[in-house]
């Protein structure tokens, strides 16, 4: 387990970066992040994609795929796929400022140290009083990316086994579910939901994506769980330390988790939160790399075997619940606007190429909008 530390952002790199080289790549590479499969798999969609046909060129014979259908879920499969890894690297630039946040706050509560106890101190200004937030943040700063990248690569999940669900509203645990059913119809789609739960059990302890999820949802959806931490003693009970502790069983309230588990102490992990996340990341990035290659040795099979999987047209629904074409906020009408008039739309030539894809034209206004022969 590799810690990620401020200053390995800030040496320079050893030699030129290579010309076209993505800087998340250049990034996850250089942090040694151990996401190679994330990138190739993204590399493996995006090569499909063909602009003349539109959205992934060989889903042209799953007759029953429209156009516009195929165009939607294509590029929707693409985009997910790129925010696997930014939603990895998203998690790293938060677990560096968990860094930074902690050890403003350690410094703030060390002023309450007296006669071997610690009672937080009275705060000198906004600085102290921001800082067990900025803290609280920070963690679920982590926990939101890394539970991100999994549901991102839920998406994947669905679009590479061509399940029967919305692709939009996918997650990775309703995605596994979906998966499992789909498997009872199809061996290589039970294969593939075996290898996903081995790949699950050999990136870290039993329970630890669950865990993942249940933390990320609690502090999204609900009140969030109390900040906990424990005063580090040493030789002669001196205090060498204030660690943070996250709970054990997130998916229960407060007091549920002190009366399951007996009391405080017993309902929270004994390792110190920066550390405990540390590992959390290690298993995030281990299995987000082992599902990818299952991902892109599934459709490196389905290229040539157009019969192994179907590409369902269910998973673009688009109905009023899901997209509307006139969007109920207008903005604040109190900010003019500094200057209406577009000058020019610059983009990755990995971009272009999923707009081209996507029936995306450049007009003489310079603005991009749907292509008529495609859009009518």
């Amino acid at each position: 387990m590799r810690q990620i530390s401020k200053d390995q952002l800030k040496v320079r790199y050893s030699t030129r970066p290579p010309e076209g080289q993505p800087n998340d790549v250049r990034l996850a590479e250089h942090l040694e992040l151990g996401i190679s499969e994330v990138f190739k798999l993204g590399d493996a969609i995006q090569a499909d994609l063909d602009p003349k046909v539109m959205g992934i060129g060989w889903w042209t014979s799953y007759t029953g795929l429209g156009q516009k259908e195929r165009i939607y879920i294509s590029d929707h499969l693409v985009g997910a796929a790129r925010a696997v890894s930014g939603n990895v690297l998203e998690g790293v630039a938060e677990r560096l400022e968990l860094g930074s946040a902690i050890e403003d706050f350690r410094y703030y509560l060390s002023r309450g140290i007296k006669n071997g106890e610690v009672v937080a101190p009275p705060p000198r200004g906004p600085a102290d009083d921001i800082s067990p937030l900025r803290t609280t943040a920070a963690i679920c700063g982590v926990l939101r990316a890394l539970a991100s990248a999994l549901d991102c690569l839920g998406t994947c999940v669905v679009g590479v086994a061509g399940l029967s669900t919305s692709i939009v509203r996918a997650d990775l645990a309703t995605t596994r579910k979906h998966l499992d059913k789909a498997a009872t119809r199809n061996p290589r789609l039970s294969q593939l939901a075996a290898d996903l739960t081995a790949a699950i059990a050999a990136a870290g302890p039993s329970g630890w994506m669950t865990w993942l999820i249940a933390m990320r949802n609690t502090d999204v959806h609900r009140a969030r769980r109390i900040m906990n931490f424990n005063v580090v003693r040493g030789a002669g009970n001196a205090i060498e330390g204030i660690n943070l502790n996250l709970p054990k069983s997130p998916e229960l309230t407060e007091i549920q988790a002190y009366v399951y588990a007996g009391g405080v102490a017993a309902s929270h992990f004994e390792a110190p939160a920066e550390e405990f996340l540390d590992h959390l990341m290690d298993s995030t990035h281990a299995f987000l790399n082992a599902a990818a290659r299952l991902l892109e040795e599934l459709w490196r099979e389905r290229q040539l075997d157009h019969t192994l999987v179907e590409q369902p047209a269910s998973q673009w629904v688009d109905s009023p619940a899901l997209v509307s074409s006139t969007p109920a906020f207008g903005g604040y009408p109190d900010i003019a606007a500094s200057d209406t008039a577009l000058r020019a739309i610059a983009t990755s030539d990995e971009m272009r190429e999923r707009l081209e894809a996507a029936g995306m034209t450049l007009r003489a206004t310079g603005d991009l909008k749907p292509a008529p022969q495609v859009w009518h």
